[in-house]
């Protein structure tokens, strides 16, 4: 069974006076979850976080977004289009396969309350009505959203997070159960629940909540166990999280480690604290129950709590912060909890030497983990590929030397001995060691004197069970030699693991971190300081030797970050931070080398903020048409030249399907012919504010383009009443047609006859003919006879055919159904006539002398005006390739008037025309330069045209002082009568001295 799922998103939220709420982009939102993440649990319930754009992770409800998804397919490697109508959802296949998500946007104006459906519009209150994923008015009033049909599925109850509710148009008498609970406690208030037949029944189809105070998530539960003959409800899911009265968004993070001794707390106020002191209560400890019984507590007015004292290291803690409330005095916060980092860290990034090794046996098993188990403390007693043992024979002294990844400050040693089952008996693990280190690998200092490594067990979990006091001495290096071993009897010695802890006295954690890029030009650089650092050496360079040398500039700071910068783009940067503290040993601790590289642009314009708003992109780009109404703000009266740019038939007023980057580009039309206008065309913006374009190592100006090739439609005479027609198009079919046609124009009642003497077989399905069409536009009614194409051997391809459409911009059909054997038999040269009787009626013929005619046996009954064109049609149905025809003994009859013309249908097109670029200062003052390609506009691929500045400033344009750019087609210095057509233009942006993106 096959129903119609609609979806009706209703809001009605009290929260002590003031209304607000937030839509997340799929599925639910917590404020306090970091980092935003999606999952699905073993239920296969649908829970998806991710960030939202505005402020503090909410948006409130003057930028409200109401968002339609996620939607899914059978096997999870796709989605299906919950933006089509056509766009079937199976249930059982989308409560099946969470994980990939497509949404469709609806924006939502309003100022507050209760959301109501407008009547055109979106101002208020009030919903969208008009555009793609509207919201639609139902027979009985209310606002639904259409989502397509749903079919299959399993019964039972199914568990989502959603705010609003569904309904099946053909289950009017199925009403399931609609329950609903709140995460942040209380109750949460159905204010209706009907799931009925939205369009016939007269009931309302409305589900909307009252949220009690607090912050949460509203959990629906549709229970349709009852319903063994209801298909399972597929869910187009939707959420909302109330603002919250609670603190929220912590900082250290909820569950965050590696949280350093000296943190401070921080978290967003709750939503009502603004006007009341004390605002905040602070609960801290280590101890769980006494924050979360609310056991003590500091009231203060900042969002901010320094702890105090040190932390203690590895250790965790629990907090929490109640927020005043004039009503109900305090409204008690969450309990977060976050743990300290370690005193110090395993050093990862060691390489391992040895005097000599065992084969299966090398110095690498004891960095590498191998024969731990997966918490990484017991280890096996397996010796192959997982412990050290020296060769036999080997000469002595047998060592084993580690290298780390720079100087560390080292804590602790911790050492598996050898651990064969064996090594009770044999005993070849270290017994008296020798410990010395460098920091330069060749140089070594003694650690004390000598040291004694356990005996290990040789059992299956054996824990560590020597820890060697490291003394914190800095070192690269450090290398164990063996004095004996346990047994005494061979001279082989082993080990199972070692694992080296250091404390952190180096800078590290890099924000920008090592290797990004595409980082902003005006970055504040930031680290975790070392441990022991009372200040930091900031060196920064674009020259990497001079960091590693130390020669580049240095900047000496207290705090761990560095600002400002101002830097260039496309460029990478090199620093280090050098951690200083004259009172310890060493006293410089020097950094690691970290890089990053700049945006590879600024941008002048991508488009991507235009909307059919107050954001219009004529609004920002001066053509000749200008807009709006004079005297009526806003109001342009266009520029003189035949330039239009947009495209008032998509949301955002611009090209939304042909884009170079993003999503939108800028289409901009041209006819440098146009009476009454300027012979070029130019759309002119003016910049928001005086750019430089000396400064940031821009050198170049850089923007992409594309437009239509040259038609490669033509029709001839000649000899006389012989014509020859040249086409390229995909086809006269579907909904939209493409094609050449030579036409004159037919009042009434009246017929054209045609010789088709050959048709190029650039396919099967070439074909040529007469035609009959309303209008001069791809998706018009028309009726045509053909002749299609010939195989080489000169047999019939598909013959003679009548075909036509119905009604405009519908599927075209076609005679195949009742075509008979004699008419797909025919090959050109073949006579083919179509005639229009007083009823509008269109009946098709063919014959081999144009004499003796043949009716075809399709009747179709197309309703056209009384004026309509008349002519011959040729489609190569390969738009890559040229088809020609020639005709010959071409009559009419009827009211026929004006001389032949011809044109392509729905092939798009550009007449050869030259481009510009010009700029200009405040002042007036200007350059222009043109593009080499003496015919851009019929590119029909993304193109990158860069100019070099110094194009710009050599005729005298001040670069500092950029006001306006233009986009030009034609000659501005010499205006000839040109052509017309369309480009599209996107990613326009100054670069660095270069001659093409890197894509």
């Amino acid at each position: 069974m096959c129903k119609e799922l609609i979806c009706l998103i209703s809001l009605a939220l009290a929260i002590s006076g003031v209304t607000q709420a937030a839509f997340d982009t799929v599925g639910v939102y917590d404020p306090d979850d970091e980092p935003h993440h999606n999952q699905v649990d073993q239920s296969g319930t649908y829970d998806s976080h991710t960030g939202n754009t505005g402020p503090d992770n909410v948006i409130d409800l003057a930028a409200f977004q109401a968002l339609i998804g996620p939607a899914f397919d059978a096997d999870g490697g796709g989605v299906v289009d919950a933006e089509s109508a056509n766009g079937g959802l199976d249930g059982q296949d989308i409560i099946a396969n969470f994980g990939i998500s497509r949404t469709k946007s609806l924006t939502i104006s309003s100022t507050g309350g209760t959301l109501h459906r407008g009547s055109g519009g979106n101002s208020g209150n009030r919903l969208p009505t008009s555009g793609d994923g509207r919201f639609a008015k139902s027979n009985n009033g209310d606002f639904v959203f259409d989502i397509g049909a749903v079919t299959g599925g399993v019964s039972g109850e199914v568990v989502t997070h959603f705010a609003g509710t569904l309904v099946y148009r053909d289950n009017r008498d199925m009403n399931p159960q609609v329950t609903a609970t709140f995460s942040g406690g209380g109750t949460v208030t159905a204010v209706a629940d009907m799931l009925m037949d939205a369009p016939n029944n007269s009931k309302d189809t409305f589900l909307g909540f009252v949220a009690p105070p607090g912050e949460g998530i509203v959990n629906v539960t549709f229970d349709i166990a009852n319903y063994t003959n209801m298909d399972d409800i597929a869910f187009i899911t939707s959420a909302f999280v109330v603002v919250s009265e609670k603190a929220t968004n912590p900082k250290p993070a909820d569950g965050a480690t590696d949280v350093p001794i000296d943190a401070v707390l921080s978290w967003k106020p709750g939503e009502y604290v603004a006007a009341l002191s004390p605002k905040h209560k602070v609960f801290f400890s280590e101890n769980f129950d006494d924050v979360n019984d609310g056991i003590g507590g500091i009231t203060q007015d900042p969002n901010l709590y320094p702890v105090g004292a040190l932390l203690d290291f590895g250790k965790t803690y629990y907090w929490r912060i109640d927020e005043a409330d004039s009503t109900s005095g305090w409204e008690q916060g969450r309990v977060w909890q976050f743990t300290v980092e370690p005193f110090a860290y395993s050093i990862e990034n060691i390489t391992v030497t040895a005097s000599s090794s065992e084969q299966g046996k090398g110095a690498e098993n004891t960095i590498n983990g191998s024969g731990l188990d997966t918490g990484g403390l017991l280890h096996d007693n397996e010796s192959v590929g997982n412990m050290w043992l020296s060769a036999r024979d080997a000469n002595q002294p047998t060592w084993i030397e580690f290298k780390f990844d720079k100087v560390h400050k080292l804590h602790e040693l911790w050492v598996w001995n050898s651990n064969d089952s064996l090594e009770q008996a044999v005993g070849l693990g270290f017994k008296d060691v020798l410990i010395e280190y460098s920091t330069d690998g060749v140089d070594f200092t003694a650690l004390g004197t000598t040291h004694e490594f356990a005996w290990a067990p040789g059992t299956a979990d054996y824990a560590h069970d020597t820890t060697i006091d490291m003394g914190d001495v800095a070192a690269k290096y450090v290398r164990l030699t063996a004095n004996s071993n346990w047994g005494g009897i061979l001279e082989q010695y082993g080990l199972s693991e070692v694992r080296f802890f250091s404390i952190p006295v180096s800078a590290r954690e890099p924000s920008p971190f090592a290797g990004a890029t595409n980082v902003a030009l005006d970055p504040v650089l930031g680290w975790t300081a070392g441990r022991e650092a009372a200040g930091h050496d900031v060196y920064f360079s674009d020259d990497l030797q001079a960091v590693i040398d130390g020669t580049a500039p240095v900047t000496a700071v207290t705090e761990g970050s560095y600002s400002p910068l101002s830097l260039d783009v496309g460029t990478t940067y090199y620093w280090r931070i050098d951690e200083v503290n004259d009172v310890e040993t060493p006293a410089l601790w020097q950094g690691e080398i970290w890089d990053f590289t700049t945006v590879d642009s600024l941008i002048v314009d991508d488009f991507e903020n235009y909307d059919s708003a107050d954001n219009q992109i004529w609004y920002a780009w001066k053509d000749g048409l200008g807009y709006g109404t004079p005297d009526v703000p806003p109001y342009y009266a266009g520029n003189g030249t035949g330039a239009a740019v947009g495209d008032e038939t998509t949301e955002s007023f611009t090209e939304e399907t042909i884009v170079h980057g993003g999503n939108q580009s800028m289409p901009l039309a041209y006819n440098n012919n146009k009476q009454g206008y300027l012979n070029y065309s130019e759309a002119t913006m003016t910049l928001n504010s005086q750019w430089d374009w000396t400064v940031r190592g821009v050198g170049g100006l850089s923007l992409w383009f594309r437009g239509f090739p040259t038609s490669v439609g033509s029709f001839a005479e000649g000899p006389v009443g012989t014509y020859t027609m040249t086409a390229a198009g995909a086809d006269i079919w579907n909904e939209a047609d493409e094609f050449h046609y030579a036409f004159k124009q037919l009042t009434g009642v009246g017929s054209i006859i045609t010789k088709v003497e050959s048709v190029d077989n650039t396919d099967p399905w070439a074909k040529a003919g007469v035609m009959i069409r309303e209008t001069l536009d791809p998706g018009s009614k028309f009726a045509a006879v053909y002749i299609t194409s010939t195989n080489p051997d000169g047999t019939p391809t598909q013959g003679c055919r009548f075909q036509g459409r119905t009604d405009t911009d519908g599927s075209a059909t076609s005679d195949t159904s009742v075509a008979t054997d004699e008419q797909k038999a025919v090959t050109a040269p073949y006579w083919v006539k179509l005639e229009r009787d007083f009823a509008g009626n269109l009946r098709g013929y063919y014959s081999s002398d144009g004499s003796t005619w043949s009716p075809l046996v399709w009747r179709p009954s197309i309703s056209m005006n009384s004026n309509v064109y008349v002519g011959l049609a040729l489609t190569s149905h390969n738009a890559a390739l040229t088809c020609e025809a020639k005709f010959s003994g071409v009559q009419t009859t009827g009211t026929v008037t004006g001389q032949w013309q011809s044109q392509d249908i729905g092939i798009s097109s550009n007449s050869a025309e030259s481009m510009y670029i010009a700029i200009g200062n405040s002042a007036g003052a200007s350059a222009i330069v043109y593009n080499d390609d003496p015919a851009p506009t019929q590119t029909d691929t993304w193109t990158e045209w860069v100019i070099n500045l110094n194009q710009l400033s050599d005729q005298g344009v001040n670069l500092a002082d950029v006001d306006n750019i233009s986009i030009g087609l034609g000659d501005r210095d010499n205006p000839q009568p040109g052509g017309s057509g369309k480009i599209y233009i996107d990613d326009i942006r100054l670069y660095g001295p270069r001659t093409v993106a890197e894509e």
